[in-house]
């Protein structure tokens, strides 16, 4: 059930909810970064390669090579003035998609009644959370229903430093497949490399 029991033609409200409860998330104000039960960096920055940190770690132990994830760590901290270029902490779901969501199964078009697996929340930049980066995969309809309810696209306004921003998050993104890749025993060969390949993030930043 949940929303493929709707025509994709009918997933317009679905968005629009999606957007409005995404900004209710990122609207709430912390002070400092990190994990919301233990938030322990004065700048997103630091977090952001104390995370970076933890991956590489993780790549070690899952047998895979994690001299992608350290050269991401270098450039972070070159680019560290453009990390820290962002409103103060915000709050983050961190894994709010369609899978985490509940729909009313009686309702006539998909409504939204719950939002589940909040355990990776935290104090961050709201560029960097899921659905502002998902939302960019849609058809065009479906994004413009999103921000109908998020509000404004001012978070995503194109801009040098937002697009750097999201390198670093499309960096955290790849390597979190990689590890779930390696870990359910799964051939790289058979996943489009998009979903797992480094090259071109690093090619991007190393370039800036």
């Amino acid at each position: 059930m949940g929303l493929t029991a709707y025509p994709r033609s009918e997933w317009l409200p679905f968005y629009r909810q999606l957007g409005a409860i995404t900004r209710t998330i990122h609207d709430v104000r912390g002070d400092r970064f990190g994990p919301v039960a233990d938030p322990g960096h004065d700048t997103w920055s630091q977090e952001l390669v104390s995370q970076f940190e933890a991956l590489a770690a993780d790549q070690v132990d899952a047998g895979l090579d994690p001299d992608g994830c350290r050269r991401i760590i270098e450039l972070a901290r070159r680019h560290r003035a453009v990390l820290d270029d962002i409103p103060g902490p915000r709050l983050l779901h961190g894994d709010l998609w369609t899978l985490n969501l509940l729909i009313d199964p009686a309702a006539a078009e998909p409504t939204i009644t719950g939002v589940l697996d909040s355990d990776r929340a935290c104090w961050g930049d709201p560029l960097g959370d899921v659905p502002l980066d998902r939302v960019r995969h849609l058809a065009q309809a479906e994004q413009d229903a999103f921000f109908a309810g998020y509000g404004t696209r001012a978070s995503t306004v194109s801009t040098a430093g937002a697009e750097l921003r999201e390198q670093f998050y499309r960096a955290r993104h790849v390597i979190g497949n990689q590890l779930d890749i390696q870990r359910r025993g799964l051939d790289f060969a058979e996943i489009p490399a998009i979903h797992w390949d480094l090259t071109d993030v690093l090619r991007t930043l190393e370039g800036t």
